[in-house]
């Protein structure tokens, strides 16, 4: 059985995204930087920014 079995859609979330998300949040915390400063800096959404945090999207 895979880690989103039974979950399918927007709430679906591949176990490697999961991980990478997982990762960038806690370089982000180290930093001090906000998602809203990332998002601004990088031309995207804030909401995906936090979509790329929960796994839901790997980051381009």
């Amino acid at each position: 059985m895979s880690a989103h079995e039974g979950v399918s859609g927007r709430d679906a979330v591949e176990p490697d995204a999961a991980r990478y998300g997982a990762m960038m949040q806690t370089c982000f915390e180290r930093a001090g930087a906000s998602r809203r400063e990332f998002a601004k800096a990088a031309f995207v959404d804030a909401s995906a920014v936090t979509r790329y945090f929960k796994g839901q999207r790997v980051a381009p």
